[in-house]
């Protein structure tokens, strides 16, 4: 159970692989790049011996750039660009505030994640939201990005009362803590899924649409 979600993540990367086929634009190339990223990131973690909070921290802060700039090509309303601009700013502050003075380099950076969290359930859901607005002929269920910020926004919104509360339940209950982690690997399953379905919407098309 404890290493099932790496085939949800290398499924999800071999059906964007596949879809290299076609002409990919460049917010799901940059996507597809990520979802690399993050299975090289976790065989790395899973056969590390000791504590690997400090890699982990290193991967959420390259995610949060990764994906702010992808939202950031596909959102349209200015508003919506400027605080995702504004939120990218303020990282060097927050990174250097976090390492240096607040968390350190070996301990997870909790308030980081949870602000992370907030940062994808807003992005998702801003994009989600342009589509409504701004509707088209073509299907929502053809568009990859439509699958892969539903799989955001279902993944981190799921996960947000879990890390919010995971320091005290760690102090107060283990046992329980670790039962709840289970909820992450469904939600993970979840979300790696719907990749894989942006992908597929992809798939013996000349163009894809963002």
């Amino acid at each position: 159970m404890d290493t099932i979600y790496l085939y949800f993540i290398a499924l999800s990367v071999a059906a964007g692989l596949i879809s290299l086929r076609n002409k990919m634009p460049l917010p799901l190339k940059l996507f597809l790049a990520f979802l690399c990223y993050t299975l090289a990131n976790e065989v790395v973690m899973l056969n590390m011996t000791g504590a690997n909070h400090w890699l982990y921290n290193i991967y959420n802060y390259i995610r949060i750039v990764l994906l702010s700039f992808i939202y950031l090509k596909l959102l349209v309303t200015p508003i919506l660009k400027k605080i995702i601009k504004g939120f990218l700013m303020s990282l060097p502050a927050w990174f250097a505030i976090s390492f240096f003075l607040l968390d350190g380099i070996h301990q997870l950076h909790t308030p980081t994640v949870l602000a992370a969290c907030v940062a994808f359930v807003f992005m998702s859901t801003s994009y989600l939201y342009e589509l409504l607005l701004y509707p088209n002929e073509e299907s929502l269920l053809r568009k990859p990005f439509f699958w892969i910020s539903t799989g955001i926004l279902f993944y981190f919104l799921g996960n947000l009362p879990y890390l919010g509360s995971i320091n005290y339940l760690v102090k107060k209950d283990m046992k329980l803590a670790m039962q709840l982690y289970y909820i992450v690997y469904i939600l993970n399953a979840v979300m790696y899924t719907l990749f894989v379905v942006a992908f597929v919407s992809t798939w013996n098309r000349r163009k894809s649409s963002i």
